[in-house]
């Protein structure tokens, strides 16, 4: 059902999966969608990874297809995790979403190390940003010691791993001390109360839409997971099978996007691959430097 000229929306399992190019396939594939929910009376919500995404779509519904619709809840990941917190027992006090608050603790931690940095512009939120990255993926210093330090050669790539492993340790700790989740606190929260059941605001959006993203972080991939095993979910996820332009995404697709629900539905003609196109992993200006030389 739906609009003149829009795709077919099949009914399957629990999690649906729409790919395709943004513009229009998964436009469409998802505007059909919300006509069909809303034909039916059935509530849903819409998650996109961010606000202006959101907007985006609003826009989308509202402006340019002229739809009419009440009651349709827009979030990104954070907003939906935050309401799923307060609808399973309330949020807890000890959460700190401010990015100010915590480079401040993270200077606090550079300043009281026995070979104290000088703290520029920046140095903290760069700390920071990779500590989220390390505590989102699960590494936790004490398991990197035990496990996988003697994986690295000595150097300055180990040498400076170890640098912000000490700093990450000494930042969960001091937020321990006063009591405040880290970051990915709030998110790890969520996908626990899901899994336990306790949530009630899913119950009410019914069916979620997820809508845009392309990959996520250690704890909101665990939070989309658990969401798409306890609830109805429609994914519309930017990827075209065998374009090399799509590679970014195809990890995310093969280990997360064929779990629990129907195989992948594919929007438009499949690309054929580039013979004449070849992609290479670089880490920096010298890296690409070096590999272009090579090739040459």
């Amino acid at each position: 059902g739906g609009l003149d000229g829009a795709i077919i929306i099949p009914v399957s399992m629990s999690m649906r999966v729409f790919c395709g190019r943004f513009h229009p396939s998964l436009e469409d594939a998802f505007v059909a969608r919300v006509v069909e929910l809303s034909a039916q009376k059935k509530s849903f919500a819409i998650v996109a990874p961010s606000r202006r995404m959101a907007e985006r779509l609003q826009r989308l519904l509202a402006l340019e297809r002229g739809l009419g619709l009440l009651g349709v809840r827009f979030h990104t990941f954070y907003s939906l995790a935050l309401e799923v917190v307060e609808s399973s027992g309330g949020l807890p006090a000890d959460l700190v979403a401010d990015g100010l608050f915590h480079d401040k603790i993270i200077d606090g931690v550079l300043a009281a190390r026995p070979r104290a940095q000088v703290s520029t512009r920046g140095l903290a939120s760069a700390y920071r940003s990779s500590i989220r990255d390390l505590v989102d993926c699960g590494l936790e210093p004490a398991a990197y010691r035990e496990d996988f330090e003697g994986l690295l050669k000595e150097g300055a790539q180990k040498s400076r791993l170890l640098d912000v492993l000490e700093v990450q340790e000494r930042y969960l700790r001091r937020l321990e001390e006063i009591g405040v989740l880290p970051p990915s606190g709030l998110t790890r929260l969520a996908a626990e109360a899901v899994e336990k059941g306790s949530c009630r605001v899913l119950e009410r959006c019914g069916e979620l839409l997820y809508y845009g993203f392309y990959d996520l972080t250690g704890a909101q991939a665990d939070f989309f997971s658990a969401v798409a095993k306890a609830h109805p979910v429609s994914v519309f996820f930017p990827y075209v099978k065998g374009h090399p332009a799509y590679l970014f995404a195809e990890r995310f697709y093969e280990q997360k996007l064929h779990a629990g629900g129907a195989r992948p539905a594919h929007l438009g003609a499949v690309a054929p691959k580039a013979a004449a196109l070849a992609f290479i992993s670089a880490s920096g200006a010298e890296d690409e430097a070096w590999a272009a030389a090579k090739e040459i």
